[in-house]
């Protein structure tokens, strides 16, 4: 405690000694990014992810649970500062379009004073492809006011995503439209 009560009587040569202790406060920081390629490393043309949520969790030297947020700067970094020793578990905001390209987080034993650098945190962002088909009563290529949407039509979506994977997705439309979503860029 940084304050301490000392009770003093009128007897002569009473001493009291105090003794405080003082502990180095450790950090934890880490980045993350935009993994273009979906190969989760940190390029040198992919850039960092700016406010996004990561979260801290875990138990203190003394036992006391920890629970803290922040979000990451412009340049994807993010920091906890003044932290005791303990177990802590970093873990990044999972967003419905995004998917993770490595850990979605990482665990750390923070040792006294220690300034921990995490690994960065990549995700790449997934795309929707959306087909219509309509009956072109006037034959313009343009779908017009009054121009019914045609039903039960298959799509087929084939290609390569950026991790070199086939991609070969079927869907029907419902209202005139078929959406393939969830896809990596490719």
């Amino acid at each position: 405690e940084p304050t301490v009560t000392v009770s003093v009587s009128e007897a002569p040569g009473e001493t009291h000694e105090v003794v405080y202790g003082n502990i180095p406060l450790g950090s934890i920081s880490g980045a993350k990014f935009k993994d273009c390629d979906a190969d989760g490393v940190w390029g040198d043309t992919e850039l960092g992810i700016g406010g996004w949520r990561v979260h801290l969790s875990g138990t203190d030297v003394r036992g006391n649970p920890v629970s803290a947020d922040t979000l990451t700067g412009a340049d994807g970094g993010f920091k906890f500062a003044g932290l005791l020793p303990g177990a802590y578990t970093v873990s990044e905001e999972i967003r419905e379009a995004w998917q993770p390209t490595t850990d979605p987080f990482f665990v750390e034993d923070l040792e006294v004073g220690e300034d921990f650098v995490g690994p960065a945190f990549g995700n790449i962002p997934l795309s929707t492809i959306t087909a219509c088909k309509f009956y072109d009563a006037d034959i313009d290529g343009t779908k017009d006011e009054g121009e019914a949407p045609v039903n039960g039509i298959r799509f087929v979506l084939t290609g390569t995503d950026v991790t070199g994977a086939a991609v070969s997705m079927t869907g029907s439309t419902a209202d005139g439209r078929v959406a393939f979503t969830g896809l990596l860029p490719g």
